[in-house]
């Protein structure tokens, strides 16, 4: 690959181990943009794209990713704006601002944008932009975010400490109601398939329960209609709690 080019798109977004939509898996092809003034690589398996010198001047917007020369995560999150839905950019920019070894800030995720504000995908960045959260942990809990807000609920805080009466941390949530003390959970597979996280799940959830906190558990099996039975229940767990519909 010649020292102007460098992975990009979905490639990119691929070996910075972000999120990408189910329907986009089939896609085996190799994704390079080429700085201008040089062309876009046209080769058999390979979808080229150009970046302007103008915006390839930013720092670090061409860097080595284990010692392959990629465009950067938060320019990776610009481009595939042209072929991400909003909410698979939220998604992404979830991924990027995650809890465990983020690759951004917000504030960077806005300065992205900023950069971007004409390019083709600039609108559905500033769709996303705002809906974005730090310190998330997997694509499905912020799919069931996005769900719970757009049913008319609050938004959740999102990854918060839970303390019991003595101030002693018994849980981190993935969801939570602070003040109505209400949860909700997002099991993913490992909670069912590893046997120790079980015990501790059940562990944790007494804890809960002793502490007053009402659960509400998600998983991937809640879609459709399955899935607006839990927003209600969340919904009536909310009013039980003291939560008035509009008042927030």
């Amino acid at each position: 690959m010649p020292r102007h080019q460098g992975f990009s798109h979905l490639t990119a977004v691929r070996l910075f181990g972000l999120p990408e939509p189910q329907r986009l898996h089939a896609d085996s092809r190799l994704h390079v943009t080429a700085i201008a003034p040089h062309r876009p690589p046209r080769l058999v398996g390979v979808r080229g794209y150009s970046l302007s010198i103008e915006r390839a001047r930013e720092p670090g917007t061409l860097t080595l990713l284990d010692g392959v020369r990629v465009i950067s995560a938060l320019d990776t999150w610009c481009q595939m704006a042209s072929q991400f839905t909003v909410d698979e950019l939220v998604v992404l920019g979830d991924g990027l601002v995650r809890r465990a070894r983020p690759l951004a800030t917000i504030e960077a995720l806005e300065g992205a944008a900023t950069r971007y504000a004409g390019s083709r995908g600039a609108r559905a960045l500033a769709q996303a932009l705002p809906l974005i959260r730090a310190g998330t942990d997997s694509p499905k809990e912020t799919e069931l975010r996005l769900a719970i807000v757009r049913s008319g609920l609050p938004e959740p805080e999102v990854n918060g400490t839970i303390y019991d009466e003595h101030g002693l941390a018994i849980a981190r949530g993935d969801m939570l109601y602070r003040r109505y003390k209400v949860l909700v959970e997002y099991d993913g597979a490992h909670h069912q398939r590893l046997e120790q996280q079980y015990f501790n799940d059940v562990d944790r959830r007494d804890r809960l329960a002793e502490a007053e906190w009402r659960t509400i558990q998600v998983n991937k099996s809640h879609s459709g209609r399955r899935l607006e039975a839990t927003l209600l229940a969340l919904r009536r767990a909310l009013v039980a709690r003291g939560w008035t519909p509009g008042a927030e």
